[in-house]
C-alpha cells in the first residue's frame, strides 16, 4: 500500500491482488488488428513477428511489469537535476 498527497487531501492505494485481477490474456486476434494499424506507436508495441510464435501470448499485467522495467532502466541511467518553482509575493515584487 502507498500514499499518494494530493492538493485536494491523501489518497492511499492498496495493491494487494493487483497482479491477480490484471492477469487478462491480449487476445491474438486484438493483437493482429493492431499490429496492422498506421499509426507507428501502435505498430511497433503490437509487432507482426509476435504474431507468428507459438507462444502463449503476454498478459496485460506481464506487459506493464515490462514497460516498467524498461522505464526503471532509463531512469537509473540519468542524472536527475531538480527545479523549483517560486512563487511571486502578493505585490509582484523582487
Amino acid at each position: 500500500e502507498f500514499r499518494l498527497v494530493h492538493y485536494a487531501g491523501d489518497v492511499t492505494y492498496n495493491v494487494r491482488g493487483f497482479l491477480e485481477k490484471n492477469n487478462d490474456l491480449l487476445f491474438r486476434d486484438l493483437r493482429e488488428v493492431m499490429s496492422h494499424t498506421t499509426n507507428s506507436i501502435t505498430k511497433t508495441v503490437f509487432d507482426v513477428k509476435d504474431l507468428t510464435s507459438k507462444k502463449r501470448p503476454e498478459t496485460a499485467i506481464t506487459q506493464f511489469k515490462n514497460s516498467l522495467n524498461n522505464l526503471v532502466e532509463i531512469l537509473m541511467g540519468k542524472e536527475p537535476s531538480y527545479v523549483r518553482c517560486i512563487k511571486p509575493n502578493d505585490f509582484k515584487m523582487a
